[in-house]
């Protein structure tokens, strides 16, 4: 496991030596696969707007590590020694009620989606075909969705509901969770 603690960023422009705020998405990465882990991270921090504030390899670890680090968007995979991802997602909810939850996973199936129901995961991903650009199209949506709160009052989110893209559609490999 490798987690970091990190502040918001924000530059300073020195032309006019003025501080700019610039949200920095803090992103939560919960996968047992090492391999799987760090390519995400590659892919997630190729966009500078996006940072990978920790990693947990299994369930309890990614509750913990939410509790501690506050992230933006936490993804989990289902399958996980300890607490599978749907479980975990359910603890982070109740007390990260703002942070959009993505279940990253191999186990899409139906039964998959039922459980993620009320559990206050956003969306379900297969992690087959093209998984890894619907997963990276779900952060830029909650990326774009978090500036707008941000520059409209910086430094406080207006909202205290769990945000997520609602408009990704259904199908086998991207299943949206209806509430």
């Amino acid at each position: 496991m490798s987690a970091q603690l990190e502040e918001r960023p924000h530059n300073v422009d020195v032309a006019t030596a003025t501080e700019v705020h610039v949200h920095r998405m803090r992103i939560l990465l919960a996968d047992d696969n090492a391999a799987l882990r760090q390519t995400v991270r590659q892919i997630i921090e190729e966009n500078p707007r996006w940072k990978i504030c920790g990693e947990a390899a299994d369930g309890r670890t990614a509750v913990e590590l939410a509790r501690r680090l506050n992230p933006d968007v936490v993804i989990l995979d289902y399958k996980m020694p300890l607490m599978n991802g749907v479980e975990a997602a359910h603890l982070i909810g109740s007390f990260l009620p703002r942070a959009a939850m993505v279940l990253f996973t191999g186990e899409a199936t139906k039964a998959v989606v039922q459980q993620a129901r009320g559990s206050g995961i956003g969306a379900v991903l297969s992690k087959a075909g093209n998984g890894y650009l619907r997963l990276l199209s779900f952060i830029d949506r909650v990326s774009t969705e978090t500036q707008v709160r941000h520059s409209a009052s910086p430094g406080k989110r207006k909202s205290t509901k769990r945000h997520g893209p609602s408009d990704l559609g259904a199908g086998p490999r991207c299943l949206r969770i209806s509430r």
